[in-house]
């Protein structure tokens, strides 16, 4: 494995095996002459204004194209752009694909914002297998354009996997995602869509079966999700065609997920949904609501709108607002996952050992309390599995923090912990230190580390209850 760097300083011309020597362009990256399989490449901040078709001999393993958002590979820390707009974000941009996979396996792209063209900003031939898209957002600035299309060839298993990211389109779907009908068996495509939020007001998903063959794809799953349209508009449809075969061994499968918009079927039985929230003037065609559904006033729909103007912390838009019937709904045991968009932990936030529903779990969610305190009048708690985030500023010196846990006899499992985290800027490695004690007793924790640079880290603490209703209590944070 090789590991390779792009930077508005650099030079094609160049080696691009060091950040000193680093190439100018992705598509130098993914070309003919770029990485190999296995390798990776890291970007650094910048706005990169090319299309890209993808022209590396297809990868047979694991191959990693990341945004250096934090600067730490680079030296270029901010946000990486790739934009269809090559003159500037005035002037019409290309009418090309901004990145054609063209039948590439093995690619994983990261923490990279993708800005729409006149056309799909992200297309796959049939047959372009293992790709992920994680912690990366999509914007669509088109009329009628498709952000990402996929098309994926008879009987292939494509593995696919899109998590953590943001799409927002503007009068077209967000995701086509196409099935080729052939002859043999139906075959389960598994394609996975987890922890995402769409912002598409005319369709978030479409899954289309393409011929007219009696063997036919399935197995999309689409799971904690936001997906907002207008809200007469289609969520997610099968759009023409049998999906998965008569008995639909293979349907799409949609839970635990908050959805605003229609989930429709050309033919009932193929979408499976369960643990959702569904509002719409239609909130099913052709689908039956699962057991566990709730549909239109049913429950509130209790999400925060983004930068409150009250308060103190900031909330993202999606994110479930405190007592939201969002929080412990009741999850599927099966298409869940144990973190949200941001990568925090579910559950959190719900005073509940169950998971919440949608692309965010509720987090900094401690609150003050009065009642067990070890020193002064105020300490902090929360009840229930969550975290709350300290940002520390730190020198280039020892740095040791502390403070004080404790918890309730209704606690159970991992006892308290105290992390650091995220400070890879400042370099400063993960580290954990967790309660040994007993219930009903204060006892400090402390991590002690030596940053190489100043920077800014965060300081978690966590509340792994597994009962629900288990109290932990934080008191005396100190830093020295």
């Amino acid at each position: 494995m090789t590991t390779y760097y792009v930077r508005k300083t650099g030079s094609d011309g160049a080696a691009g095996t060091s950040a000193g020597a680093a190439w100018l362009t992705i598509g130098k990256a993914l070309g003919a002459t770029g990485i190999s399989s296995g390798d990776r490449v890291f970007i650094g901040a910048g706005t990169y204004r090319e299309v890209v078709t993808v022209a590396m001999t297809s990868a047979v393993a694991e191959t990693f194209v990341i945004g250096d958002v934090d600067g730490v590979k680079t030296g270029d820390a901010g946000e990486v752009i790739w934009t269809a707009y090559l003159t500037n974000d005035t002037t019409a941009p290309s009418g090309t694909v901004l990145l054609n996979l063209s039948l590439r396996d093995f690619l994983t792209f990261q923490k990279i914002t993708f800005v729409q063209g006149s056309v799909s900003a992200i297309s796959a031939n049939a047959d372009s297998t293992a790709i992920k898209f994680q912690d990366c957002q999509f914007l669509g600035n088109v009329t009628g354009s498709v952000l990402m299309t996929m098309t994926v060839g008879f009987g292939t298993v494509c593995n696919w996997v899109v998590e953590r990211c943001t799409f927002r389109s503007i009068r077209s779907n967000a995701m086509t995602i196409n099935l080729n009908t052939g002859s043999g068996a139906d075959y389960d495509t598994n394609f996975v869509i987890r922890n995402c939020a769409f912002f598409a007001p005319a369709g978030v998903i479409t899954i289309n079966s393409l011929g007219v063959s009696a063997q036919e794809g399935g197995g999309v799953k689409i799971y904690n999700c936001l997906m907002l349209t207008s809200g007469s508009d289609i969520a997610v449809t099968t759009g023409d065609g049998r999906i998965g075969g008569s008995t639909f061994a293979n349907p799409i499968r949609v839970y635990n997920s908050v959805i605003q918009g229609t989930l429709s079927a050309f033919e009932s039985g193929a979408i499976v949904e369960n643990y959702n929230h569904v509002m719409a003037t239609t909130t099913h065609s052709n689908v039956t609501v699962g057991a566990n559904s709730k549909t239109n006033t049913t429950y509130a729909s209790l999400y925060d709108l983004g930068a409150m103007i009250f308060g103190a912390q900031t909330r993202s838009f999606g994110e479930p607002r405190v007592g939201s019937p969002y929080l412990g709904f009741g999850n599927d045991g099966t298409y869940t996952t144990t973190e949200d968009l941001r990568g925090n932990r579910r559950p959190a936030g719900g005073a509940s050992a169950t998971k919440g529903i949608g692309a965010y779990e509720r987090g900094n969610t401690f609150a003050k309390e009065t009642g067990t305190v070890r020193t002064g009048s105020n300490a902090i708690s929360i009840t229930g599995p969550g975290y709350q985030d300290f940002q520390l500023p730190v020198a280039a010196s020892s740095t040791t923090v502390t403070v004080y846990v404790r918890w309730d006899a209704t606690y159970a499992g991992t006892k308290p912990k105290m992390q650091v985290l995220n400070g890879t800027e400042a370099g400063v490695a993960d580290a954990t230190a967790t309660a040994t004690g007993s219930s009903g007793a204060w006892e400090q924790l402390s991590l002690n580390f030596t940053p190489t640079s100043a920077g800014i880290i965060t300081i978690r603490l966590l509340s792994s209850d597994t009962n629900g209703g288990g109290k932990m209590f934080a008191d005396d944070f100190a830093v020295t």
